[in-house]
């Protein structure tokens, strides 16, 4: 008995000290009841920011042309801003810290909207794209301090989105032609995921290394299709392939794969696409998107999944 009663005591003693109640004692002696109750209360979350997104997105449908310059940035401004003060409000608590998700994305949304529709009401003319870079960045240092004091994953993903905004748009801006801005940008992008890859954030670098391949993948094509070097792009399709095998990311195999395959296909349409033995060639390239596929899946399997 005087064993229990020392646990108990000891127990009391935490619970006080960490501030807990009855509540976090009884969820952590049943993990299995407080995970459905965390899942069906981001279902809900979700539910509800659907509704909020339908229901405002009907009403301004229906009375935008009523509005004067003031009710629209309320409408849209103030709408994120309420959004993103909920959510900060609901981040204190831990029960609700998981069903700020969906506030968080529909405060960037409506602010990112109200800020540009806010240039053009009471804008007098000029480049629109310097008020996107204006709303960007504004975004992009927001995301950076609520972040910064708590660290959620959201602001992570909506940091590289607007920081990945803000590149291309001031490259645009500076006067680079596209293959050189979505070279840059993707290659901005996949270092974001490369970061993220290696910190406790990994789960989303998936989404950033197929964006960042993507662009990039299309922006040094560009760059190489006209030159006498073009053959080079094999070379950057190689590299993407083997990084994939570094940072054991499907998703950067999958690009590198696609661009392999994507050259060699434009090549041999390039220069073959007239010749009597073009269907020969399209056998050839038939064989060659599944060897391509079986040596993506050994590569996958030997070093990225290492499963046998």
């Amino acid at each position: 008995m005087t064993s229990r009663k020392e646990a108990l005591d000891t127990i009391i003693a935490l619970a006080r000290e960490h501030e807990l109640d009855v509540q976090d004692i009884a969820a952590a002696l049943k993990p299995g009841d407080a995970d459905r109750g965390s899942s069906t209360s981001r279902i809900l979350a979700w539910v509800g920011g659907i509704f909020i997104l339908c229901g405002l997105g009907f009403f301004i449908e229906t009375f935008w042309a009523d509005m004067n310059a003031a009710a629209r940035i309320i409408l849209y401004l103030g709408a994120g801003l309420v959004m993103l003060v909920v959510a900060l409000v609901f981040i204190e608590n831990a029960h609700y810290e998981k069903s700020t998700l969906p506030l968080f994305l529909l405060a960037a949304l409506f602010q990112s909207g109200g800020i540009l529709v806010a240039f053009d009401e009471l804008g007098t003319g000029g480049d629109p794209q310097v008020a996107v870079l204006a709303m960007t960045v504004v975004m992009l240092v927001q995301c950076l301090l609520v972040w910064r004091v708590h660290r959620l994953a959201v602001h992570v993903f909506l940091s590289l989105w607007f920081a990945a905004f803000t590149l291309g748009n001031l490259l645009d801006i500076i006067g680079l032609d596209w293959d050189v801005q979505s070279t840059l940008t993707g290659a901005a992008i996949l270092a974001g995921a490369f970061s993220l890859n290696s910190s406790t954030h990994a789960s989303m670098a998936a989404f950033w290394f197929l964006a960042g391949g993507i662009m990039t993948g299309y922006g040094v094509f560009d760059l190489l299709e006209d030159s006498p070097v073009h053959i080079l792009y094999v070379g950057y399709a190689g590299a993407i392939i083997y990084l994939s095998t570094l940072v054991r990311s499907r998703m950067l195999l999958f690009t590198g794969t696609c661009a392999m395959i994507g050259y060699l296909g434009w090549f041999t349409s390039e220069y073959f696409a007239d010749s009597i033995g073009w269907p020969l060639v399209l056998i050839i390239i038939g064989v060659v998107f599944i060897g391509f596929s079986v040596f993506a899946v050994k590569i996958s399997r030997d070093y990225i999944t290492g499963s046998p």
